[in-house]
């Protein structure tokens, strides 16, 4: 399956007079067409600024330093503002964490999703935008989409605030959609519904999809591979399927480990000890060496090359043999 996006040795760094946090170190990742990839971790190891980064939307202090981000062959980095706007929507969307925060209060859903059918098609009259507003409520499962296109953010429910964004986000047919944590402000139900309606849009529309979250056992559900960020970097990608039978990272293992068990299980979940390191002064060789039990000499010393264990499993550790 060809790579719609590659990531290649990807640097993202925030400025300050104090100090230098490099939020993303060295991050190399793809995506195949059509596939949906988990991107996991704890807080704080870089997952969200990754998807910044991909859609060139890093303030400053913030600044893309070093890397690749090629999609459907051309290189993003090199790519400038005008052709950027274009890309962000018509082939690269994104779904950011709180619904509430994607809508403006002032305008209703209807008109924020006409505006971004209007922004990659300028052409298009106002009748039709609105008949296509109401194809999209639809295509999202929005009860009563007449009603719902007139309501503004206040009047709608968590849930159908996300589908909103959702038909916004695909109104201008994009190749890849970006969901950072969308499930995060629903319940367990309405969440799952969210889920689904990601799976029927990447049966029906041949989406591609990169999931953040922190949810390993939503990931091995409803992904295709899943790759696991540490401290700003990749520290473990495979198949979904694998994930809790394969895994071979400490880290990775470790967050395994703490996945709360069922509720008439007697076994607890256990806490990794420690922190995610201060991005500004990671530590010197393998970055989750000081939290991790088969720390040796050669892991606090040299940061592990990222290694083909078996086809799509990719691994950067020195204790493999271990694993």
């Amino acid at each position: 399956m060809d790579n719609i996006l590659e990531i290649k040795n990807l640097h993202t760094y925030f400025y300050t007079e104090e100090k230098t946090v490099k939020a993303v170190e060295g991050l190399s990742l793809n995506v195949k067409k059509g596939e949906i990839l988990g991107l996991v971790g704890e807080s704080a190891c870089g997952k969200t600024v990754s998807a910044y980064s991909i859609m060139r939307l890093v303030q400053p202090p913030g600044k893309i330093v070093d890397g690749q981000i090629i999609f459907e062959g051309k290189n993003l980095i090199n790519l400038p503002e005008s052709g950027m706007r274009r890309l962000r929507g018509g082939g690269i969307s994104m779904i950011f964490q709180e619904p509430g925060s994607s809508l403006n209060p002032l305008y209703t859903a209807g008109f924020q999703i006409e505006e971004a059918i209007r922004a990659h098609n300028r052409d298009i009259s106002g009748k039709e935008a609105g008949n296509l507003t109401l194809s999209l409520l639809k295509q999202v499962e929005i009860d009563e989409p007449q009603l719902k296109a007139r309501a503004y953010p206040h009047n709608l429910s968590g849930g159908q605030a996300q589908r909103v964004v959702i038909a916004a986000a695909i109104s201008s047919n994009p190749r890849l959609l970006i969901a950072d944590e969308p499930t995060t402000s629903l319940d367990v139900t309405i969440g799952a519904r969210i889920m689904n309606l990601f799976l029927k849009l990447r049966k029906e529309r041949g989406l591609a999809f990169i999931l953040i979250t922190h949810d390993l056992l939503l990931s091995e559900k409803v992904c295709d591979r899943i790759a696991v960020m540490y401290a700003g970097r990749a520290v473990e990608t495979l198949g979904a399927k694998d994930l809790f039978s394969k895994a071979l990272h400490p880290y990775t293992q470790a967050l395994l480990l703490s996945v709360p068990k069922d509720k008439n299980s007697k076994e607890k979940f256990k806490v990794i000890k420690g922190n995610v390191p201060d991005p500004s002064s990671k530590p010197k060789g393998c970055y989750f060496h000081p939290r991790c039990p088969k720390v040796s000499e050669v892991c606090r010393r040299e940061y592990p090359s990222f290694v083909e264990v078996e086809p799509e499993h990719w691994v950067s550790c020195f204790k493999l043999d271990e694993s």
